[in-house]
């Protein structure tokens, strides 16, 4: 019997078995927690952000108005030695991103990247900087956090969506964490509507 034969075989016996067997539920995404979304309630959600990204590598910083974004990022290339923004990925020394949601429990961001020439935005320059609302911030990964993906999905929108968490690591060589192997070595995320510290 060839490769081809037995794997068919085996296929369609697998096809068989299942072929009575119900269907596994589909597990559901928690519901967002019952809380207000007041300033304190995303004052707490995002020193929570800041502390879950912290632990993995990135850095967070709060912008009190979004008046003061621009100054804030620019501040921020001058003091770690980035040069001037640019739309060549191949380039520049940063990517500028927007998050759809951000997730308390971990410290991640939620990206969407429609545009084609976009898609390696959140890989490609040594240092990522995500924008993001307070409005943004979700306790944890629930329904809520995930809407914007699902309606991008449902609209077809082309493109991909990434879940961003720190810098990029490894440990496969010689069990030795390099930082920004695969990706960016750096992510810092500014939270427009929370007053710094």
């Amino acid at each position: 019997m060839t490769d081809d034969a037995s794997r068919t075989m085996v296929l369609e016996r697998i096809a068989h078995a299942l072929a009575g067997a119900p269907k596994p539920a589909q597990p559901a995404l928690p519901a967002e927690p019952a809380a207000g979304a007041g300033t304190d309630d995303r004052t707490v959600l995002a020193h929570r952000f800041a502390h879950e990204l912290e632990l993995v590598g990135g850095q967070t910083h709060f912008v009190a108005r979004e008046g003061d974004l621009a100054d804030a990022i620019a501040a921020y290339a001058a003091a770690n030695g980035l040069g001037p923004a640019s739309a060549d990925l191949t380039t520049a020394d940063y990517s500028l991103l927007r998050a759809h949601a951000l997730l308390a429990d971990s410290g991640s961001a939620i990206v969407i990247e429609r545009a084609q020439e976009r898609r390696l935005a959140p890989y490609f320059p040594r240092t990522c900087i995500i924008v993001a609302d307070a409005d943004a911030l979700h306790p944890g990964l629930s329904a809520a956090a995930l809407a914007s993906v699902h309606a991008a999905a449902r609209a077809g929108d082309r493109g991909e969506a990434v879940i961003i968490t720190g810098p990029s690591r490894t440990a496969d060589i010689e069990k030795t964490l390099v930082l920004g192997a695969h990706g960016p070595k750096t992510v810092a995320v500014f939270i427009v509507g929370v007053e710094p510290a």
